[in-house]
């Protein structure tokens, strides 16, 4: 952004990219939460705030400069697009308007009730993937951040245009991680119980504000839609608990990203549909696959129709047996039976 050789636009993209940063910096609270209310109605809609309204890196530049500019005026805060910018640590310090209590509220709102399945640092890499895609044959960004600075080296600072390759990923960090809390598990602590949840931010006024389930509200039982997705996230989760290499966050991040659309929104159906097809090919194409194993992002990236058919035959059955045989399994194959606790960490297996 610093390559910005116009001033004020200057000073603005990099405002920008700061505020989308540090609200998604924090991965167990809603996105919205990073925002003030009055930029809440403009990004996730007026009244709503579990919409997406952004189409662009411009017009989030257009909200929050002049959403800064508002506040400084009515409230003297400090922005680098004002007469208040430049004002000393000390004037700030003894400025009796800031409403400093409200904001540790608003930082903190929802961070103690739920935890993320992946951090931020981590989170960055699949964002990167998302934006920097390869050929199918090649491995695409590598979802380890011990190659954080690395990757983006290469795959930002090092493209043609730098500051739009900026500008790209500060929109699709902010979408993504909207679609993140949307749409992905979280673990919820609520009544001294922790569980599994998948919900989404919901507003009913400027005073009730809650978090709902996101597909329906049916909290009992197992049948239900939101129930199914939720458990099947959770049996990926709990196959793959660490943080780096999630390919099924990305498979499922790389869905909403490029089927999400603010006037036709995802279906529940859909969403879980491709799960589960993204759960066949794990096992069928990789785990159990009767010869060369197909990468992950072939699978995930790649066109499916070229994937290599599995043959349902007697000496494909035979293969399958083998590889499940005590003695010769190669992979983690864990079943998560409804209603059943964790015991020491992990999940019920056979």
């Amino acid at each position: 952004m610093n390559r910005i050789p116009e001033v004020e636009t200057r000073r603005q993209n990099i405002y920008v990219l700061g505020r989308v940063w540090d609200a998604c910096a924090n991965m167990e609270r809603y996105i919205q939460y990073g925002f003030t209310p009055t930029e809440r109605h403009s990004l996730f809609a007026e009244n709503d705030w579990g919409q997406f309204i952004p189409q662009d890196f411009e017009y989030l530049r257009s909200v929050l400069t002049s959403s800064c500019s508002a506040n400084s005026e009515d409230k003297t805060e400090d922005c680098p697009f004002t007469a208040n910018h430049g004002r000393t640590l000390l004037v700030i310090l003894h400025d009796d308007t800031l409403d400093v209590v409200n904001n540790v509220e608003e930082e903190s709102a929802g961070s103690e009730r739920f935890s993320s399945v992946i951090n931020f640092s981590n989170f960055l890499l699949h964002v990167l993937r998302l934006v920097s895609r390869g050929p199918a044959n090649t491995e695409g960004v590598p979802l380890d951040d011990k190659q954080l600075i690395d990757q983006f080296e290469l795959r930002v600072m090092q493209q043609a245009d730098p500051v739009a390759a900026v500008q790209r990923f500060t929109y699709a960090l902010l979408k993504t991680k909207y679609l993140f809390d949307q749409f992905i598990i979280k673990r919820e602590f609520a009544d001294g119980k922790d569980a599994w949840s998948l919900k989404r931010l919901h507003w009913y006024s400027k005073d009730s504000v809650s978090c709902i389930n996101k597909f329906d509200d049916n909290d009992g039982g197992f049948r239900g839609i939101n129930r199914r997705i939720l458990m099947l996230l959770s049996e990926f989760h709990v196959s793959t608990p660490n943080f780096v290499y999630k390919h099924w966050l990305n498979g499922a991040l790389r869905y909403l990203f490029d089927n999400f659309n603010p006037e036709n929104p995802i279906r529940a159906d859909a969403y879980l549909g491709y799960l589960e097809c993204q759960a066949q090919r794990f096992v069928f194409q990789r785990f159990l696959a009767p010869g060369e194993s197909v990468s992950y992002y072939q699978m995930i990236y790649g066109d499916l129709s070229i994937l290599p058919q599995i043959v349902v035959n007697e000496q494909w059955r035979e293969m399958v047996q083998s590889k499940l045989c005590y003695g010769h399994i190669e992979n983690n194959f864990v079943f998560k039976l409804p209603g059943l606790p964790f015991v020491g960490g992990r999940a019920w297996q056979r």
